[in-house]
């Protein structure tokens, strides 16, 4: 029982440093970079498709686009 508890107080402070990095570094990078680049895109993938969905429409865009490729 001891080892159980450990290992769940370890991943529990994992999860809050994880957390926390995001919270104080990702997000505020994402905000002041990344977000005002979407102004100025001319195809934005949404991320919340599956990997082969995001890999499919990101191969029939560039292959729209750029005749010959792929």
């Amino acid at each position: 029982h001891m080892r159980r508890a450990r290992s769940q107080a370890r991943q529990s402070s994992l999860s809050q440093r994880i957390s926390s990095a995001y919270d104080t570094i990702a997000e505020p990078a994402y905000q002041r970079h990344i977000l005002p680049q979407r102004d100025y895109a001319e195809h934005i993938l949404d991320g919340r498709l599956d990997l082969d969905k995001l890999a499919d429409h990101a191969r029939r865009y560039l292959a729209s686009r750029w005749p010959g490729w792929g």
